[in-house]
């Protein structure tokens, strides 16, 4: 039988219309669209289902609104019968592995990454940093790229897939990493849409912040696999998962790892819960045999139901 794993993407992912379907499909979302407003003092579903756009890219703003969309199609996914035996995430989207294996609990993580997003924002002044995905360039490359870097600095922030990373630096820094890795054969250098240089050094100020903030949440060990975004391995005990989220704001996010560990310990369907589609994308890159459901929309979240209901888990 198939052993599914869960996805949960992180910012870059928000849209207007995301989650707008989940109440047409299921009432379990109910419950967690209350519990929200109730432990944010807010309602975010006008925003998550209306927009605007800009406002759903304010950081503060994002990290919430993505969550719990992912935590709403969780609920609707497994009132479905459509369940996982591991999880990872991307960044922000390790918070939704951890709320679905009970490590967290979401009256207290959805306030957290509110905070977790405006201790981020306020790192780095906007317009101060930023980041650049960099296609068509092996990782080493990439890495020497950013060792070169004299005029400010520039780091790896994601190993997403193979040809598929992200740097962080400050602007100085990126244009001379752009200028270094063009040289090198980079096929194609994208500027990201986002606030901040994230999970470089230069967000270490947001991750002592959080550190304080997360000695009050409570953590438990998980009921099955999170791939983590540090090492890419899981983690099991609560004082060990607090540290991994602490340090995973400065730390490069090393997706392409966790994938591959789960792919080695037999997991060969994966399911994108919430918003967005590109993390299916990086599991094709490593492994075209796998099979890949997303839930950003209606017709993906039945897809998903009707080829997954009662697979074993």
């Amino acid at each position: 039988m198939s052993q599914v794993g869960f996805l949960f993407a992180g910012q870059g992912a928000q849209h207007p219309g995301m989650g707008a379907y989940l109440d047409a499909v299921s009432d379990a979302p109910g419950p967690i669209w209350e519990l929200a407003a109730a432990s944010l003092g807010k309602d975010l579903r006008p925003l998550l289902f209306e927009g605007p756009q800009e406002q759903l890219n304010e950081t503060e703003v994002t990290q919430p609104a993505v969550l719990l969309t992912a935590l709403a199609t969780l609920a609707a996914l497994r009132q479905r019968g459509v369940d996982c035996t591991a999880a990872t995430g991307l960044s922000l989207g390790e918070y939704g592995a951890w709320l679905a294996a009970g490590s967290l609990l979401p009256e207290q993580a959805l306030p957290l990454v509110r905070d977790r997003g405006r201790f981020m924002q306020e790192a780095v002044p906007q317009g101060r940093g930023g980041m650049v995905a960099v296609l068509g360039l092996p990782g080493d490359q990439v890495e020497d790229a950013c060792a070169l870097v004299t005029a400010g600095m520039a780091a790896v922030a994601n190993y997403n897939c193979p040809g598929q990373l992200v740097v962080s630096g400050d602007m100085a820094g990126l244009a001379q990493f752009e200028q270094i890795a063009r040289t090198r054969g980079a096929k194609r250098l994208v500027r990201l849409p986002v606030s901040a240089p994230f999970h470089c050094a230069l967000l270490k100020p947001a991750e002592q912040r959080l550190a304080v903030r997360l000695a009050d949440v409570e953590i438990r060990r998980p009921a099955f696999s999170v791939y983590t975004n540090r090492t890419g391995l899981p983690l099991v005990e609560p004082d060990q998962i607090r540290a991994n989220l602490i340090a995973q704001v400065s730390q490069p996010v090393r997706f392409e790892q966790a994938l591959t560990a789960m792919l080695a310990a037999g997991v060969d369907t994966f399911v994108e819960v919430g918003p967005g589609k590109s993390l299916g994308g990086f599991v094709r890159k490593i492994d075209p045999a796998a099979q890949v459901f997303h839930t950003d929309d209606r017709e993906g979240f039945e897809n998903a139901v009707l080829a997954l209901k009662g697979v074993s888990h």
